[in-house]
């Protein structure tokens, strides 16, 4: 009887232990070129890619993960590390007025990440508070501004 017991305290304390490492999970930045970074960037690069008819890569100066969310702050560039020419394109006239940076919220559903909301230029802080937006959003992934 005493091994029951024993047993059963050990799988309470393990359930326990493993339930609390869920609850206080911190956010992890994917390696570059790692599956799960490109999983993540594939679809904010196709919205731009269709926008500026080029395939852009990022350098990504924020990328936070946690739960099923992701959130992106990154500089567009062409496959070659040089600026991209926004001239004739959608962005064309955003390009000459805003910071080039593109930011994403991005949520994981069905294994496939998402776009919830995005920017191609910015010129101030809009995603500020997008955590409150949508539910289960953890604020830890979001830049301490």
């Amino acid at each position: 009887m005493t091994t029951n017991k024993t047993r059963s305290a050990a799988i309470a304390l393990f359930l326990g232990a493993f339930l609390f490492s869920l609850a206080t999970a911190e956010p992890i930045t994917p390696k570059p070129g790692s599956p799960e970074r490109k999983a993540i960037l594939d679809p904010i690069r196709k919205l731009l890619q269709k926008k500026i008819n080029q395939r852009p890569i990022f350098i990504v100066d924020h990328l936070k993960v946690e739960k099923d969310w992701a959130f992106l702050m990154g500089k567009p560039v062409t496959e070659q590390h040089k600026e991209i020419d926004y001239t004739g394109t959608e962005l064309e006239e955003m390009a000459k007025i805003a910071d080039e940076i593109t930011v994403a919220l991005l949520k994981k559903e069905k294994g496939e990440w998402k776009v919830v909301e995005h920017g191609f230029f910015t010129t101030d802080v809009w995603w500020a508070g997008l955590w409150e937006r949508h539910e289960g959003c953890p604020r830890s992934i979001f830049p301490n501004y």
